[in-house]
């Protein structure tokens, strides 16, 4: 089994391929693939408020996202689902790329997208290495920062009842 290694190093825009190069990530409403990385961690009802939000305002003609990770990826893909959104999954191809295999499966949605949003909880390490990833093809994308703590974890007093 030949495995291929990645190097990040080696990833650099392309001129000619306008998908790696962009002045601004606006772009024609009808020709929006949007692609949607974020952490495993966010489940909740403001990560899918968030892409709910994205849908509505860019009506993209496709999402593309992981196809095995949970969390912001598959409200993602719930989203698609119900909105009736052509949905493309990517998955890490673990015979053909081994230990770079989560990096390819990112590259390869990035090379189909051209408008990314990023849902991270600031702790998530593959969350972060796809923006670096991203950073370095040169493409812009939008980024959300979400506390894993949310309105109901907050230090509420104990109630005590009188029966």
């Amino acid at each position: 089994m030949k495995v291929e290694k990645l190097k990040l190093s080696k990833i650099k825009p392309n001129p000619s391929n306008p998908r790696l190069i962009k002045d601004d990530i606006n772009v024609n409403n009808n020709e929006v693939r949007l692609a949607i990385f974020g952490s495993r961690s966010l489940c909740d009802y403001r990560v899918d408020d968030l892409i709910q939000e994205k849908i509505i305002e860019l009506r993209p003609k496709c999402i593309i996202t992981s196809g095995e990770t949970s969390g912001v990826n598959e409200i993602a893909r719930i989203k698609a689902r119900e909105n009736k959104i052509t949905l493309i999954l990517e998955y890490a191809n673990r015979e053909k790329y081994a230990a770079g295999m989560y990096e390819h499966r990112c590259i390869e949605i990035l090379k189909q997208c051209n408008y990314i949003l990023f849902i991270h909880d600031g702790k998530s390490k593959g969350t972060k290495n796809e923006i670096i990833i991203a950073k370095k093809m040169g493409i812009k994308f939008e980024y959300h920062k979400m506390d894993l703590n949310n309105d109901y974890d907050l230090n509420l007093p104990e109630l005590k009842f009188d029966w």
